[in-house]
């Protein structure tokens, strides 16, 4: 039984460690350029779960709890490191415990001052950046003092380790190195008493966490309040509101998985050990949801913030559409096409360096329609077809010879081979000029709204047409032109 558990455990310390370096790959190659120092503070905790996955997939830690006691251990038979490290392993693995709340309290700290435009907002862009960093060690360092003044091994705990827990799995206590409470521990004779030192370790530990978690929820309320009242009055653009939501909800969910996964349950099982009613089912859940943290908590920053999700879903998921062409075309739609939020306005280069990717596989007007026309609030999207050289309209109302309707566009996408189908609006394509300029309507889109269904050439390198047609998205395509 323990074996599957231990495999277990290290097959989701190797997720975890994907899955976080993953991340720090968006975040250092595609994040939103407006991101800012909060960039380094998301790799800053990617870096820390990626460390605390490694170090669970190579130590195993168990959980075992009776009574008044609950014990972290690690068996020298289980872990690669050696003998003289396991202790310092185990102290480290408790250790980033607590760590892990208070780097979520500096991260809600960040997006509260980035918000509101508090006066601490220069303190995250100047050298005073490195206390903010410097604070979780602090948390850390503390809880290591206090792991070992308050919670190391001894006679008591020795004791029960071997009667309880240790003859079951064919170890000796020479083979474990452990930490932990023992509220009630038992003398020779056979009676009990009451242990002051766990008591006050314990003590320390959780008013460290209520300190974390009170900065957590004060700073995270101040945050949703500003955003939902204040932030939509501004004249920030749409662009900053839609970032600054999306992030707050991402770190949402990020803070809620260690909560759930780790503090609660160990709190829990610190009520129950204090009041001697502990069992070993309580020591069992959290040595199967703690090692859950670092490879589920990436998940919300990779497919919340619009940036990430898209170089994901277009990159990756385009990889997979290649292989698997019998996907249907509802999964390859909502895997290829990627829009902006409504009300948004950005500009071509932006989705260039936002998506970025070749389009493939929408070859007639019917895929791309059954796509785009139930897309709510958008206007047009850029099917790839950019006007070939020599067929812009020069000083004369009709196209050269050769230029007439589809013949007269290049397609960047070689996959799209088959254009039977497309359907223009009326009196087009036109070519039409841009006023005072030399541009010309040169790429050709598809209708959402209002010429619904048909295509038509418009201008490249503006997002906002002569008439206020906006550009709204395109289908992981490349920059057109």
């Amino acid at each position: 039984m323990y074996d599957y558990h231990a495999l277990s455990q290290q097959i989701s310390g190797g997720i975890g460690v994907f899955n976080n370096g993953f991340l720090i790959f968006l975040i250092i190659f595609k994040s939103p350029k407006k991101l800012g120092t909060y960039k380094y503070l998301m790799i800053y905790i990617s870096v820390f779960e990626l460390i605390y996955a490694s170090l669970d997939m190579l130590t195993v830690p168990e959980i075992f709890s009776k009574d008044s006691a609950f014990f972290v251990m690690i068996k020298s038979d289980k872990t690669v490191l050696p003998d003289s490290l396991i202790f310092s392993a185990t102290v480290m693995f408790s250790s980033m415990y607590g760590t892990s709340i208070a780097i979520f309290a500096i991260h809600f700290v960040y997006r509260y001052v980035t918000v509101t435009g508090h006066s601490l907002q220069s303190t995250f862009v100047s050298w005073k950046f490195i206390i903010w960093l410097f604070f979780p060690f602090v948390f850390g360092l503390l809880w290591s003092v206090v792991i070992n003044l308050t919670l190391t091994a001894n006679p008591a705990g020795d004791l029960l380790l071997e009667q309880e827990y240790l003859s079951k799995t064919n170890h000796s206590i020479n083979q474990v190195s452990y930490i932990g409470t023992y509220f009630f521990p038992r003398t020779v004779n056979g009676t009990n008493y009451f242990s002051m030192r766990p008591f006050i370790g314990i003590g320390c530990m959780l008013a460290a966490n209520f300190v974390s978690i009170m900065v957590i929820l004060s700073y995270g309320y101040k945050c949703y309040i500003h955003m939902k009242t204040v932030l939509p009055t501004t004249s920030q653009s749409s662009q900053f509101k839609n970032l600054q939501t999306q992030l707050f909800y991402a770190l949402f969910f990020q803070t809620l998985i260690p909560i759930i996964l780790m503090h609660t349950p160990a709190f829990f099982i610190f009520i129950a050990t204090f009041m001697d009613r502990s069992c070993e089912l309580l020591g069992q859940i959290p040595s199967i949801t703690i090692v859950l943290y670092p490879s589920l908590d990436p998940l919300p920053n990779i497919f919340i913030i619009r940036n990430y999700r898209d170089a994901t879903i277009c990159e990756l998921g385009a990889e997979l559409l290649a292989n698997f062409n019998h996907i249907s075309d509802y999964v390859k739609s909502v895997i290829s096409l990627v829009f902006r939020i409504p009300g948004s306005k950005i500009g071509i280069e932006d989705y260039k360096n936002e998506r970025n990717a070749d389009l493939s596989r929408y070859n007639n007007q019917s895929n791309v329609a059954s796509t785009t026309f139930n897309v709510d609030g958008l206007t047009k999207v850029w099917i790839n077809g950019v006007r070939r050289k020599g067929c812009q309209l020069i000083g004369v109302k009709q196209f050269p010879a050769g230029c007439g309707g589809l013949a007269g566009f290049n397609f960047t996408d070689k996959l799209l081979s088959k254009k039977q189908g497309l359907s223009w609006t009326e009196h087009n394509p036109d070519g039409l000029r841009y006023e005072l300029s030399d541009i010309y309507q040169d790429c050709l889109v598809m209708w959402i709204r209002p010429n619904q269904k048909l295509i038509d050439d418009v201008l490249c390198n503006s997002y906002l047409d002569p008439n206020g047609n906006e550009i709204r998205g395109y289908a992981c395509g490349k920059e057109a032109g």
